[in-house]
């Protein structure tokens, strides 16, 4: 709400990328969809590359939770793309390599 009050457009969007990714922890998967899914074109409005790329990731694991492996993929490609061009593997090198090893699961999954 203190965003919403007082906050600019990409303060509110990163706001509301927490609660759906808050969401998304607790494995409340058809409300944190809810909060991220409106959430992929207001990073294109902002331009906001890195935001996009974290809300794909928490989209991708939405659709795995709901056994949509092909949307779950490309999500994650996504994700990976941007979040790359963001400099992820160097300030979390970790996350990164589990983004490319659900990646390279679902592939092989889905062929």
């Amino acid at each position: 709400e203190y965003h919403y009050r007082h906050g600019t457009e990409s303060n509110k969007m990163i706001a509301d990328w927490a609660v759906g990714h808050a969401y998304l922890n607790l494995k409340v998967y058809k409300e944190a969809e809810k909060w991220l899914e409106p959430l992929v074109e207001w990073c294109e409005k902002l331009e906001d590359d890195e935001f996009l790329g974290f809300t794909c990731r928490d989209l991708g694991e939405v659709n795995l939770a709901g056994e949509k492996y092909q949307s779950a993929l490309d999500y994650f490609i996504r994700a990976e793309k941007l979040l790359k061009e963001a400099g992820m593997p160097d300030w979390n090198a970790e996350g990164y390599d589990k983004l490319l090893n659900q990646i390279k699961e679902l592939r092989r999954k889905i062929e």
